[in-house]
């Protein structure tokens, strides 16, 4: 991905049209700064994160965005991912069924209730 967005740029400078964006905006619901937009500083490559956008910050701080997760990625992926998979979406209904649509029966009043020391 990094070489690709590399040769993006050199070939846009090679035009000479190529300028980088003043600003980067969120676009992953996941991240915390969703649909957020920031000055860009840079656009660097760390072995730990991959390639991200340098951001500032409103109060003058820097922070790392997955290039991945902004605007300006030459990949884009699936418009707005679901986290939640479809398997653990039906485990989730399959629970709560089992918690709210079990039929209650009133207690027996004649039957006492357990306590431990009955054992």
């Amino acid at each position: 991905m990094v070489e690709r967005y590399r040769r993006q740029q050199d070939a846009s400078i090679d035009e000479g049209a190529h300028t980088m964006a003043d600003t980067v905006t969120v676009v992953d619901p996941c991240h915390p700064f969703f649909d957020s937009t920031f000055p860009l500083l840079n656009i660097v490559n760390r072995p730990d994160v991959g390639c991200c956008c340098l951001v500032k910050l409103k109060d003058e701080t820097t922070r790392l965005v997955p290039l991945s997760m902004t605007n300006l990625s030459p990949e884009k992926e699936t418009p707005y991912p679901i986290p939640l998979s479809t398997i653990s979406l039906e485990e989730l209904i399959n629970a709560y069924s089992r918690i709210f649509h079990q039929p209650q029966s009133p207690p027996n009043e004649s039957e006492e209730p357990y306590s431990p020391e009955d054992s």
